[in-house]
């Protein structure tokens, strides 16, 4: 989290790790893990708030509270 506005350049890292599986056996970890970058990207810091949500914005999308928390990520 970032406090102060402004463009940062951002690179994510994903690790996968696998199992397997062979008839009834089970599943079976595979050793390691491999992590693949992103390509480096740039994100805008512009703007915070606070929203005070007093419903459940996805339960109830057409409460006020709901057009209040629009910017809020699952709202």
């Amino acid at each position: 989290m970032h406090t102060f506005k402004g463009a940062y350049t951002v690179t994510l890292t994903v690790d996968y790790r696998a199992d397997y599986s062979f008839g009834d056996q089970g599943w079976r970890p595979i050793e390691g893990i491999v992590s693949v970058p992103s390509a480096r990207f740039t994100v805008v810091a512009a703007k915070e708030s606070t929203v005070l949500v007093a419903q459940d914005c996805n339960a109830e999308p057409t409460s006020p509270a709901a057009d209040a928390a629009a910017h809020v990520p699952g709202c």
